[in-house]
């Protein structure tokens, strides 16, 4: 049988045990039957081997070509001397950059050459905050030249990025995301990786990998504002079991079926000591997430203006025997007017589930929102006490609130500037909100940014305001602002959340490009 470059022995190993063991314990009866049906068995086990190895083989063969090196570099080792060579060769300089940060890309598509790579944001900081003028972002193949590298746009809250390049050589397969639960306690996969030997021209290395435990946070310390934590301190990351060499930030996992599961983030954390644990991203949970990357956009995480808590194993025994879950989340609090509020939900509410899927803490119950989306609809389970019972509520979600330091990166905007204009959901940033408790949840949309020269600006209006009417038309969401501008012509009545009014005309030219910086 032939064995993939490079594999990890550990299921080789375990398979080949299996089959010894199974030999051994049918060997103690030396009967025709018994070992016509010995031959029959272990011929089974055999294949099953063969197609398990043939399986590894394919998904390498198919996917090694879409794994990148992702590589960031800044300054350089030591200033060169005046007067010193380079080596002998002639072929390298003798000072090379320094790596301020590598790890690993994998290729979602190709349009003509030019290719979108998704990686962790993490490993895109120094780039996106400009730390040294000479700073450079590079995607290295195996297969061909990248240039014309650059970040569509990064989101550090999921730690998922997509950057774009164009090659010059033969194009990768196109990666198959997978959906649902794409990563469960017990999943083999296939990892590819290992930028060191890709830098180097070489191919990729594979290992074997299974999930070992879901549910898994990047930082143990429990933060209270919403705004100030990533939807992985909610316990959203797989824990796998991978050698040093393959702990590379970025490194995709494969299922046997070839679908792009998960993509590693993190090392063993400071709560583990077990140097072959490591933390990835189950890709099927943030698809969502993704889509909005590849587009270019800001994610926008669901948002119902809450603060939960842990509904415990004893307070849902005093539910009664007809409520399923062991725990769940309990409302403490309801902003007024939040979409929370507007949507029936009350204080001492327990929330079950959420769209179908089951909650069991108040941490469980953010994520699941988050992750819905903002715009989205959320249909919650919940139980309300004083004899009422089991209720289904349906609310349209908010955007979690970001903090304005954060180096998202978003090259596009979901609603098109309009008279000099950007505007978002109006918890879009924690500068924006009242109070850190939600004393009043914010109505209409908030204006994000205002272009010099623009109507907007010489009307004087500014970043931080809420616009709950145009045109006497209500504004509640992007969209209802969306469909508003789209047949916009002429002066303008615009209407603050404060009362005050302003009259805007049209554009006299075309709105300035995004650069990718910070809204």
């Amino acid at each position: 049988m032939r064995r993939p470059a490079g594999a990890s022995n550990s299921f080789l190993i375990l398979c080949s045990t299996l089959l010894f063991c199974q030999t051994v314990c049918a060997a103690g009866d030396d009967d025709s039957t018994n070992k016509t049906g010995r031959d029959s068995s272990e011929a089974a086990s055999v294949s099953a081997l063969t197609e398990f190895e043939d399986a590894v083989q394919e998904v390498f063969a198919n996917h090694k070509s879409a794994v990148v090196a992702v590589v960031v570099q800044s300054g350089s080792s030591q200033k060169q001397q005046e007067g010193e060579e380079n080596d002998p060769s002639g072929t390298q300089p003798r000072f090379q950059p320094i790596p301020a940060r590598m790890g690993i890309g994998v290729v979602l598509s190709v349009d003509g050459q030019q290719l979108s790579v998704l990686t962790n944001a993490h490993l895109l900081e120094p780039i996106i905050e400009r730390r040294h003028p000479s700073t450079k972002l590079s995607l290295l193949s195996s297969e061909g030249e990248i240039s014309d590298v650059s970040v569509v746009a990064s989101d550090p809250r999921s730690d998922l990025a997509i950057v774009t390049g164009t090659i010059e050589g033969a194009l990768p397969e196109r990666v198959r995301l997978a959906s649902g639960k794409s990563l469960k306690v017990g999943s083999v996969c296939v990892a590819i990786g290992d930028p060191l030997r890709i830098r180097d021209g070489e191919s990729p290395k594979l290992s074997l990998t299974v999930c070992q435990s879901l549910g898994g946070r990047l930082s143990p310390v429990v933060l209270t504002d919403i705004s100030e934590r990533s939807i992985h301190d909610l316990g959203t990351l797989a824990d796998v079991d991978l050698g040093k060499s393959f702990q590379w930030s970025g490194t995709p996992l494969f299922t046997l079926d070839g679908e792009l599961a998960g993509l590693m983030t993190a090392q063993s954390l400071p709560q583990q000591r077990d140097s072959r644990s490591a933390m990835a991203i189950p890709i099927g949970e943030f698809r969502g997430v993704i889509e909005s990357l590849l587009n270019g956009y800001e994610v926008d995480y669901g948002f119902l203006g809450i603060h939960p808590g842990d509904a415990t194993e004893s307070l849902m025994r005093e539910l009664g025997p007809t409520i399923p879950n062991q725990t769940a989340a309990i409302i403490n609090r309801v902003s007024p007017e939040s979409p929370a509020e507007r949507g029936g939900l009350q204080v001492q509410d327990v929330v079950l589930q959420v769209n179908g899927q089951p909650v069991t803490s108040g941490d469980d119950l953010v994520r699941l929102i988050g992750l819905v989306g903002a715009g989205n609809q959320a249909d919650l389970i919940v139980y309300r006490p004083n004899g009422i019972g089991i209720l289904t509520l349906s609310m349209i979600l908010g955007k979690w609130p970001a903090l304005n330091n954060l180096p998202i990166v978003a090259t596009q905007d979901r609603v098109p500037v309009w008279r000099g204009i950007r505007i978002d959901y109006p918890t879009a940033r924690r500068s924006f909100l009242p109070d850190r408790f939600l004393s009043q949840f914010p109505r209409g949309v908030v204006i994000t940014s205002i272009e010099d020269g623009s109507p907007a600006a010489e009307a004087g209006l500014q970043v931080g305001q809420f616009v709950v009417k145009l045109g006497g038309q209500q504004v509640e969401t992007p969209e209802d602002f969306e469909k508003f501008i789209r047949d916009a012509r002429g002066e303008t009545r615009l209407e603050l959340s404060d009362g005050q009014e302003f009259v805007l005309g049209e554009s006299v030219s075309p709105p300035k490009p995004l650069d990718g910086n910070e809204r």
